[in-house]
């Protein structure tokens, strides 16, 4: 099964990802201060830099234009000025945010496919899941609940 990515809600089918390097957290530099006459130095806190996702790519085209096409339009859907949701297809129902960094300089080139390496820097390190609805309920007695569901009460479709 090949892997791809939405980014920015859009996935292309022309892009296959072949290799990816996902790191399980972002680097995390300690702030250490040196104290006088002590061996060692005194931990004083930590700074989490951005996370970065390289990932190796495969385009594919029609023909030697239709590649060249389609790496200028992915240029255009990649290259932006914010963070843009990152979504993998292995990974659903976890999204970063990221913009696209470096270069985009072709490993192999052959008439109707290409292969690169791209790296999406996530500033915001966190991944983000599905969002929790938290919901309070009140009290009823076991009459004014006839007749409702949990999905209701969640959703607030039920009226008592």
């Amino acid at each position: 099964m090949s892997s791809n990515f939405t980014f920015n809600n859009i996935k292309k089918p022309y892009i296959r990802i072949l290799e990816m390097e996902r790191p399980y957290w972002a680097p995390i530099k300690r702030n250490k201060t040196k104290v006088p006459h002590k061996i060692g130095e005194k931990v004083s806190g930590k700074e989490i830099e951005g996370l970065v996702i390289p990932v190796k790519l495969r385009i594919e085209g029609d023909s030697k234009d239709d590649l060249l096409d389609k790496t200028e339009e992915m240029a255009d859907w990649l290259i932006t000025d914010e963070e843009k949701p990152l979504v993998f297809d292995d990974r659903p129902n976890r999204t970063y945010y990221a913009i696209v960094e470096g270069d985009a300089i072709p490993d192999q080139e052959i008439v109707s496919f290409s292969t690169l390496k791209i790296n999406f820097l996530c500033p915001d390190p966190r991944k983000y899941g599905e969002p929790k609805k938290t919901i309070a309920l009140k009290k009823f007695t076991w009459e004014e609940y006839e007749g409702m569901t949990w999905e209701g009460l969640v959703n607030g479709n039920n009226n008592p």
